[in-house]
């Protein structure tokens, strides 16, 4: 045995597992209706921490349930919906596990043949390996083209998924010098994990509607940057489960409007190609005009251009936007009624009501781009989110947040401007104070500036980047 090995060996036996195999039940050997499953119904489970040797059990109970992999004649549309089609549903309630597992679950026959809907039900948490385990849920499609796989993972409001770097339990416990050759060894393994991850979850022949991969590039840059057992990039918001085509349960109906539809739009734009800054406006651009007719809604701006079709109310994708991408090539995206909602929405929010109508949509607009009835100013108050959008130019820093706490704190971050914090003070309903301590751009730290709304605009004494035209979010948000 080589240096290196030995030293690996005798690491990894310092550290011995010693939580129990996960608990695989059927449930219902008939599968569900395909609307139930993305209700989040449940016909396989897999409850607790993931082992060696859960790929080959969930193998064994596909063949001696002798459960039937379900297919489906043509594609996901209304008419699928209102159908008599049956699938099989994956529960996932598992704090993670045993990396090399989830991936061996990932490749194995009941993951690839069988095909299943993985969901994570109301209550429960599928974090580590057990979201990529998550990521697999497949459906398979049969049409005159020969058929195809198409990505179906079901999150419930109420649920939590978590992804982060794989790592090795103990690592804290190593010497800080180590072996040349042994620091390769767990680079070499490392990046070998993460290539495997990659080349599990897009070497598949997927069809997703539109331009999105199963396993975007952009949701690996965001899983290898949280590192840790406690550290997770978690789906929290509309803008990550509608990027990273996630299936929500548990959603209210919303109440559709021109500003929906716009969000509609807006949303599968940005969404070809990454997730929506967080402090990005809900309807950016300007010049919004909203066209409907019948089953049909034209939504037109200055950078964004869609033409929605209405396939009916139903458990699914209710439309079909059709808008360019970055290239100017069209692209066809199929969204369901909360992905109109704006993106940076908490999907807990959604939870226990019945409808949505306005009271997710910001409290000022910014600009009037619908032609909608400006609401009066609110007062300045802690717990609200101001988005912020410069006039651009020499000074301009793009769009930003800034948000307010109770304690008397405040932070703005946003691309350009990078991050400053620090402590603010209100003397009136439309004024305030900030103490900045802490700031990237060297000059403003430690300097006290007020700023006054007018109007639509927020403008602070002398300090150009700071001041511009605003949106004012909810502050339960």
């Amino acid at each position: 045995m080589r240096p290196n090995e030995i030293w690996l060996v005798s690491f990894l036996a310092l550290f011995p597992s010693c939580a129990l195999a996960a608990n695989i039940q059927l449930l219902s050997s008939d599968g569900h209706k395909l609307s139930d499953a993305l209700n989040g119904a449940c016909s396989i489970v897999l409850e607790g921490t993931i082992e060696e040797g859960d790929a080959d059990k969930l193998n064994e109970l596909w063949e001696t349930s002798q459960l039937d992999g379900i297919g489906i004649t043509g594609f996901i549309d209304e008419e699928i919906f209102e159908s008599a089609e049956r699938v099989h549903t994956l529960c996932l309630d598992s704090e993670g596990g045993d990396f090399d597992e989830a991936l061996e679950l990932l490749e194995s026959e009941f993951m690839t043949l069988f095909r299943v809907v993985t969901v994570v039900p109301s209550g429960s948490q599928c974090l580590s390996a057990c979201a990529l385990i998550f990521l697999g849920g497949t459906l398979s499609t049969s049409n005159s083209d020969g058929g195809n796989t198409i990505p179906v993972r079901v999150l419930h409001v109420d649920g939590r998924l978590g992804f982060h770097s794989p790592f090795i339990d103990g690592i804290s416990q190593l010497p800080e010098i180590l072996p040349r050759n042994v620091v390769v060894e767990f680079f070499s393994s490392g990046t070998d994990s993460i290539r495997r991850l990659n080349d599990v979850l897009t070497n598949a022949f997927i069809d997703t509607h539109g331009p999105i991969d199963r396993f975007p590039p952009d949701l690996l840059i965001e899983l290898l940057s949280f590192q840790g057992v406690d550290s997770f990039f978690e789906i929290q918001t509309i803008n990550d489960a509608g990027r990273y085509d996630i299936y929500l349960a548990g959603v209210p109906e919303v109440q559709m409007s021109d500003r929906h539809y716009s969000r509609l739009c807006v949303n599968a734009s940005i969404w070809s190609v990454g997730r929506a800054w967080e402090f990005t406006p809900d309807v950016p651009s300007w010049g919004y005009t909203v066209e409907r007719s019948n089953d049909m809604t034209l939504v037109t701006s200055r950078h964004y251009e869609c033409e929605i079709r209405h396939l009916g109310q139903r458990v699914g994708d209710d439309y079909q936007v059709t808008f360019r991408d970055r290239d100017y090539e069209l692209q066809t995206r199929f969204l369901e009624p909360w992905e109109s909602l704006p993106h940076y929405v908490p999907i807990r929010l959604l939870s226990g009501t019945s409808d949505v109508g306005s009271e997710f949509d910001p409290l000022y607009l910014y600009t009037n781009p619908l032609q909608l009835e400006v609401q009066q100013l609110p007062t300045i108050a802690p717990s609200s989110v101001y988005v912020v959008r410069t006039d651009g130019g020499e000074t301009g820093f793009g769009w930003f947040s800034f948000s307010l706490t109770s304690d008397g704190q405040f932070s703005i971050q946003g691309d350009e401007i990078g991050l400053l914090n620090g402590t603010y003070v209100a003397p009136g309903s439309l004024e305030i104070c900030l103490q900045i301590e802490e700031s990237a751009i060297s000059r403003l730290a430690n300097e006290t500036y007020c700023g006054f709304i007018v109007d639509d605009r927020l403008s602070f004494d002398g300090v150009s980047e700071l001041s511009g035209l605003i949106e004012l979010q909810r502050s339960a948000l």
